[in-house]
């Protein structure tokens, strides 16, 4: 785990929205997946619940 899955984790967690993360961090939109994926894996269990493009 790395501080930017860390970061970006929070973020996401504020914001609630990938497209807003990614602007917000400077990334793409598909980094922002990529490494909420990666720690979703590393950690093994699901850390947000997806309801189409929206977190709940």
């Amino acid at each position: 785990m790395e501080i930017k899955h860390l970061r970006t984790f929070l973020t996401l967690s504020d914001i609630r929205n990938f497209t807003r993360t990614a602007e917000q961090l400077h990334y793409a939109q598909s980094y922002v997946s990529t490494l909420i994926q990666q720690l979703e894996e590393e950690l093994d269990t699901q850390l947000f619940e997806r309801l189409g493009k929206k977190l709940i």
